[in-house]
């Protein structure tokens, strides 16, 4: 018997465009990752490898503004979006990260 991994038959996307990302994103992102090739998370000198919304959307960030984005590595991004999402949540526990797509700002 195999034992599966849970979720493991969830079809999840797993391209960008298939993610809701299109063209205007992706300049974004290669624009945010161009100027900030490291992680900008004080005391961090990883590589960049995602670019993140300095504001969020859905507290009235430009969506693709250069200047409100700032590449992270995936470990601080990830950090950064679970204390955004633990917080909109009134600091309780739950998922670590949110269902919409990446919401963003370095603490």
């Amino acid at each position: 018997m195999t034992r599966r991994r849970p979720f493991a038959s969830v079809a999840r996307p797993s391209s960008s465009s298939a993610q809701g990302y299109g063209a205007a994103h992706r300049a974004w992102r290669t624009a945010v990752l161009d100027r900030d090739p490291f992680c900008r998370w004080p005391g961090c000198a990883a590589l960049a490898t995602h670019a993140d919304h300095i504001v969020p959307w859905r507290q009235g960030g430009a969506q693709f503004d250069v200047a409100n984005g700032q590449g992270l590595c995936a470990g601080h991004h990830n950090v950064k979006t679970a204390l955004e999402v633990a917080s909109r949540r009134g600091g309780g526990a739950g998922r670590s990260r949110p269902r919409e797509a990446h919401p963003g700002a370095v603490p």
